[in-house]
């Protein structure tokens, strides 16, 4: 846990973070603590994504749609259209998110790198 310094007047640490590797790459998750995270009451739903490795960087905001057909579902800002084709090919009972950087949404499930291969390379 980390006090951020922006819109945290208390200067609490309540700002969880995660850092894993996988496959020779780092990852670091934290909740969005932009304003409007904090305006829309979602600093405990969307997840900044970061990658950092020796083939470059990227960043990614996961978030629960609200809106159209993707609404209720996890989905990666920038690629609504590969969650909605995902969310499409699977069933309610089988759906779980192949994540844009290389991972998925459970990183122990089987079958995750293969279907997200071709994310990775975007």
């Amino acid at each position: 846990m980390i006090a951020p310094k922006r819109f945290n007047p208390t200067r609490k640490a309540w700002l969880p973070i995660l850092h894993t590797h996988r496959g020779g790459r780092r990852y670091t998750a934290v909740f969005s603590n932009t304003a409007r995270a904090h305006q829309l009451g979602t600093t405990h739903d969307w997840v900044v994504i970061y990658r950092d490795d020796p083939g470059g960087d990227g960043q990614w905001t996961v978030i629960t749609s609200k809106l159209g057909r993707l609404r209720g579902r996890r989905i990666v800002r920038g690629y609504e259209e590969e969650c909605r084709a995902y969310y499409k090919s699977t069933t309610e009972s089988d759906a779980q998110p192949r994540l844009p950087f290389g991972g998925d949404a459970e990183a122990g499930k089987a079958g995750g790198a293969s279907q997200s291969r071709r994310w990775a390379t975007r």
